[in-house]
């Protein structure tokens, strides 16, 4: 009997030790204590890690937001955690010792400091080939291919997700804490593509054993996260290039007949021009993808926004020409407000804004439009130095000035304020019968709270009018979604929100009349 104790005893060491999945773990947890609930909006790769001030500075902005935790719950952030940066001591079959201190800093920054969930981007190139990785257009690094460099990258996931789910749960103070989703890579189709010689069919393969070696490792090792499979870019064409390299990789999962789930969501970027809300750049919808999920076997899984923004200002020196027409901070915040109720009331998941501070540079350049798109200003350009004097086509110079606030920034907060808490499972369009015309309505705390708009855009006038059945209230107050000012440079943080034009309107018969600007609006029962 003595034997058999110390025998039970010695495998609970192990496993513990070990960090992997046994009988003598728990097989699933259950929410964490720290939020009972994950709203749908969260920011996506908030800060430049080159940026100490921002990154340090994301804590304080998650919780003035209102994206940290409080009794309705909490929002998210998606970053990357980057292999290549983590492999420390390497041998010819698989590494021995990595450093996780880019981990670390997200999650102490993220989930310690911020209250916030973490959404978790793996990837799998290395700086090592490992006997059979394949090289990458880099020439530098390599993807996994052959099965010895397959087996280390699941070396190094085990290793990555027994150190996150150990610190995590340390920082949190929760042992029930977890990542609630591991993202499956980035814009997978041009990267695998690229590396395997544009064959469609070979690139395929080796995303979809990327898929398999990361599910493997992910629903033993993190069973209560969510895997997100890599969507493309903005430009995703699903008649095109991108439609055939997915058709491929779902076929290809269908018939690897795992015993495990290998994706529960889809998710896409959404970037483009302040009047692009409701489509990406090649002209779909959130609807598309449900249904291009739904054609190819998986209309089980559901479909994400990972990342997307659109900037403020111009920039005709944009590589791409991105920025060739100026867009003000009121059409920004415009495009932030409407993105998220579109496509939320589209029955997409989650969607996340690109970028806290605006980046100082982006693949070494001033002059791109990701640089633009953030929340709240870096001083670039300050219309002085060298390579940052003021010229033609390049607007605002000089920049605001470092950490002044974008109205897109005071949007977002008070669209969290007013609709955080809501039922949303219970999200629905209604029709108005007027053109250009959108109108939402959520349920919160039993009340209705409506959201709507007119794209202006599309006609000209200067206002139009919708008769809203408010129901069984004495008024309702009508609360304008961005700040009437041209820049969050005219306004003082510290009067938020009594910047938000506000107006006050008695219902009679159950009915109300909204007059619609440029601006969209909230509704509220009273």
């Amino acid at each position: 009997m003595n034997k058999l104790i110390i025998l039970i005893i010695a495998v609970i060491i192990i496993a513990v030790g070990s960090g992997s999945f046994s009988v003598f773990q728990k097989p699933a947890f259950p929410e964490p204590n720290f939020s009972a609930e994950e709203i749908p909006f969260g920011l996506s790769n908030p800060y430049d890690q080159k940026d100490t001030e921002a990154g340090n500075a994301l804590p304080a902005i998650l919780k003035d937001l209102g994206l940290s935790k409080d009794a309705n719950g909490a929002g998210f952030v998606v970053d990357i955690i980057g292999r290549k940066q983590a492999e420390v001591k390497c041998g010819k079959f698989t590494c021995q010792q990595y450093d996780f201190s880019q981990a670390k800093e997200l999650i102490d920054l993220v989930v310690g400091q911020g209250k916030t969930h973490v959404w978790i981007v793996i990837g799998p190139p290395s700086n090592y080939k490992f006997i059979d990785g394949k090289e990458r257009k880099d020439k530098k690094t390599y993807l996994p291919d052959g099965s010895v460099s397959r087996q280390a990258y699941k070396d190094y996931l085990t290793a990555l997700v027994n150190f996150v789910n150990s610190y995590g749960r340390k920082v949190s103070v929760n042992p029930d804490w977890y990542v609630v989703r591991w993202n499956l890579y980035n814009e997978v189709n041009a990267e695998y593509k690229d590396t395997f010689d544009k064959d469609s069919d070979k690139a395929a393969t080796a995303y979809v054993n990327f898929v398999i070696d990361s599910a493997e490792i992910l629903r033993n090792l993190s069973s209560q996260s969510k895997i997100v499979l890599a969507g493309a870019g903005s430009f995703t064409d699903l008649e095109g290039k991108h439609g055939e390299f997915y058709r491929l990789v779902f076929s290809k999962l269908k018939q690897s007949k795992l015993a495990y789930e290998p994706f529960d969501y889809w998710e896409s970027h959404w970037f483009g021009e302040f009047n692009n809300y409701a489509k990406n750049e090649a002209g779909y919808e959130a609807k598309d993808f449900i249904n291009f999920l739904k054609n190819n076997g998986y209309g089980d899984k559901e479909f994400l926004i990972r990342a997307g923004a659109t900037y403020s200002g111009k920039d005709i020196q944009e590589r791409k020409h991105l920025m060739d027409n100026y867009q003000s901070e009121q059409q920004q915040a415009e495009f932030l407000a409407k993105r998220f109720i579109y496509n939320l009331a589209n029955n997409t998941q989650k969607i996340p804004w690109s970028t806290v501070y605006e980046h100082r540079k982006y693949q070494g350049e001033f002059n791109v439009h990701f640089n633009y798109i953030g929340l709240i200003y870096n001083g670039i350009p300050d219309g002085k130095s060298r390579k940052q004097k003021c010229s033609e086509g390049w607007l605002p110079c000089p920049d605001p000035g470092k950490g002044i606030k974008k109205l897109s920034y005071y949007a977002f907060k008070k669209l969290i304020e007013i609709l955080k808490g809501s039922d949303w499972s219970n999200i629905r369009a209604i029709k108005t019968e007027v053109d250009n015309v959108y109108l939402y309505k959520f349920i919160k705390n039993g009340n209705p709270t409506y959201v709507a708009w007119w794209d202006y855009w599309k006609e000209e006038q200067d206002s139009k009018t919708i008769i809203l059945d408010i129901g069984d209230f004495k008024s309702v107050k009508i609360t304008e979604a961005i700040p009437n000012t041209e820049s969050g440079a005219d306004l003082d943080e510290n009067d938020y929100p009594s910047f938000f034009k506000i107006e006050s309107k008695a219902i009679a018969n159950g009915k109300v009349i909204v007059v619609l600007k440029k601006i969209p609006v909230f509704v509220e029962g009273k």
